[in-house]
């Protein structure tokens, strides 16, 4: 809906998602689009994402003027769907701590001890940032301290 409201394909009240989709599915593969990059994210439904049964398949774009990028913990999905693969692996600690304290300074500063949370809570989520992001996001939403999170995890 919010890629439709974008580019100016206006709603019909009659139209169902499933339309909808195909609408705009047509407008990126369509000369108006001009260079494109869609992003799909968590597309790890091996069940959804991988089969020919699927009806998810059907509304994503393919055309020369555009590029698709999936992010996926699941290979079989890539590979379901011939995707080409880039492993994103693991940050190093001290790369973690930087994306960390990156994102968490406009919270407040840290205390001594937490640096040593810190370091815990990233070696729990093994340094990958789309996950260090998030507890950085969660932490700042419920104002809760490194320690604290350590200890809900």
């Amino acid at each position: 809906m919010a890629i439709a409201q974008h580019v100016h394909i206006p709603p019909h009240d009659a139209v169902t998602e499933e339309v909808r989709l195909r609408i705009v599915r047509r407008w990126f593969k369509g000369p108006h689009s001009g260079t494109w990059i869609l992003v799909i994210e968590n597309a790890d439904n091996e069940a959804d994402e991988g089969t020919n049964h699927s009806s998810i398949p059907n509304f994503i774009p393919q055309a020369t003027s555009g590029t698709l990028i999936f992010t996926t913990r699941s290979r079989q999905v890539a590979l379901q769907q011939f995707l080409a693969t880039i492993d994103v692996g693991k940050m190093g600690t001290e790369e973690a701590l930087v994306l960390f304290l990156k994102r968490y300074w406009g919270t407040g500063n840290l205390k001594d001890k937490e640096y040593e949370d810190v370091a815990v809570n990233l070696g729990l989520v093994h340094h990958l940032p789309l996950v260090i992001v998030g507890l950085v996001a969660y932490m700042t939403k419920t104002a809760i301290s490194p320690s604290i999170y350590w200890n809900i995890f």
